[in-house]
């Protein structure tokens, strides 16, 4: 006999270091149209656009879905999943770039350390703006990362170049918060 959802959901999530989905991150090939689609039909707020100041230097932008949450869209020039073979029914549409999941400050380093042990991580805690990270290997090879606040993190110092911050109480409320 199964377990409900609902009971299996409220065990697992008395357990969890993971509070959300910090942000998921797709590959587009024209960032404008994704930002007309995405905050002009669907109503995301775009948040902020920045052009990477590390190779290899893509455009992207950072959309707010929730209070823990965004979407990124990565602009890159001459992507086209269509030539590159993958499909557009169940099954066979491709990957998603990478995606983070947001931990609990306290815990940020002990989930590390069981990544590690794993074998899913180097451990290598990485500050990326105003987060801190941790890359990850899932078993199928897909990247994710956990993440959590950069307390030490100031917008000065940012390598990659501001195009433009349509919502910085956003950007101050959601992702900086504890």
């Amino acid at each position: 006999m199964s377990t409900p959802f609902s009971e299996w959901n409220d065990a697992a999530v008395g357990s969890s270091a993971v509070t959300a989905v910090g942000q998921i991150a797709i590959n587009t090939s024209d960032l404008n149209k994704f930002r007309t689609f995405y905050e002009g039909l669907l109503g995301l707020p775009h948040v902020i656009s920045l052009k990477m100041g590390r190779p290899p230097h893509l455009r992207y932008g950072v959309f707010g879905v929730g209070p823990d949450t965004a979407l990124l869209a990565f602009e890159v020039p001459g992507y086209d999943p269509v030539a590159d073979g993958i499909g557009d029914e169940m099954g066979r549409r491709g990957r998603i770039d990478h995606f983070a999941l947001r931990v609990d400050e306290g815990a940020f380093l002990e989930v590390r350390d069981r990544l590690v042990a794993a074998g899913a991580s180097n451990g290598d805690v990485t500050a990326f703006g105003p987060f801190q990270s941790v890359s990850f290997r899932d078993p199928d090879g897909l990247e994710g990362d956990i993440i959590c606040p950069n307390r030490a993190f100031d917008p000065a110092q940012v390598e990659d170049e501001l195009i433009e911050c349509s919502n910085p109480q956003w950007t101050a409320t959601n992702l900086l918060r504890p």
